[in-house]
């Protein structure tokens, strides 16, 4: 049975963003609900390859691995695209080293952008310890090592999710719900738009009109898969990632986005988000204004705090 975990004990540390815990009562309490033998990557991997493998598999994240011994090495997210092209300080790896080139920075191995090192645990660990750091480190995803380091596995929000969801909740989103929602207009430039998810650090923006009506929502993924499409190098008619980056909002976002009203209960969001397999919920007004946005996170931060 899945046990609320104990925040006033602090998982130990062995070197840096490395967790043991003390062997839980079944050993395979953690592999019975992570994903095992995970699609990875290694650090030579051009950018358009890891790209491309994102946006085919829909998958937010890529553990890095050392191609022969197939120890972890690094983490490599689609907000890690986005701070690559446009968003952030990896940004200037493609201005100062490619010069702004599209093609050359596609092909760029992507050791340049990975995290390293990365933050996992070792496969003794429990659920609770898995979920203090997901907390604590304000990440969706945590890799499963052996004792040398070898991947085995990794586990989501969304696989803790699955664990705590019997647990019934009455109570309306409003209660959990973010109100001050960061929005980006739909005319705005795929270029703000990067900029702004990694300044607030947020994978998904909704898309407003001129009247502040929800239109769409752009997430990291969106973004990932408009630089693996074939639409992006037909715009971009020039070698610049510049070029490319003023493409509007609109013309990459999903814009039939499922919503929300403030009295939908947390369960039945759940249930909604999980049957559509969408990681957040923006709720809305009888005129379609924002009021509001729900994640996973929001969901599983509640559930904790009832089990």
């Amino acid at each position: 049975m899945y046990r609320r975990p104990s925040y006033s004990k602090p998982v130990k540390e062995v070197g840096p963003r490395k967790y043991r815990s003390k062997k839980p009562e079944r050993p395979s309490e953690l592999l019975e609900v992570a994903t095992l033998n995970p699609v990875c990557v290694s650090k030579t991997t051009p950018v358009i390859n890891a790209v491309k493998l994102l946006s085919e598999k829909n998958f937010r994240r890529l553990p890095v691995v050392d191609a022969g011994s197939k120890k972890l090495i690094g983490m490599l997210t689609s907000t890690d695209i986005v701070n690559y092209f446009g968003g952030g300080g990896k940004y200037k790896i493609v201005e100062k080293r490619y010069y702004g080139n599209l093609y050359k920075a596609l092909n760029a191995p992507i050791e340049m952008i990975m995290h390293t090192p990365p933050i996992f645990v070792y496969e003794d660990a429990s659920i609770d310890d898995v979920i203090e750091i997901m907390l604590k480190h304000n990440i969706g995803g945590v890799p499963i090592v052996d004792e040398d380091d070898i991947l085995k596995a990794i586990i989501t929000e969304r696989d803790i999710l699955r664990i705590l969801s019997g647990t019934r909740i009455g109570s309306p989103i409003s209660e959990i719900m973010s109100r001050d929602v960061i929005s980006i207009s739909e005319n705005a430039p795929l270029m703000k738009a990067c900029r702004t998810m990694i300044e607030f650090g947020f994978r998904r923006l909704p898309a407003l009109n001129e009247k502040f009506q929800l239109t769409g929502i752009l997430t990291s993924m969106d973004i990932v898969k408009f630089f693996a499409s074939e639409m992006a190098f037909r715009i971009a008619k020039l070698p610049q990632l510049s070029e490319l980056l003023q493409t509007p909002v609109n013309r990459i976002m999903t814009p039939f986005v499922i919503t929300a009203g403030e009295n939908m209960t947390i369960s039945e969001a759940l249930e909604l988000m999980t049957r559509n397999n969408i990681g957040a919920l923006p709720i809305i007004s009888e005129k379609r204004t924002i009021v509001g946005i729900v994640t996973e996170r929001d969901i599983m931060v509640k559930l904790i705090e009832l089990s």
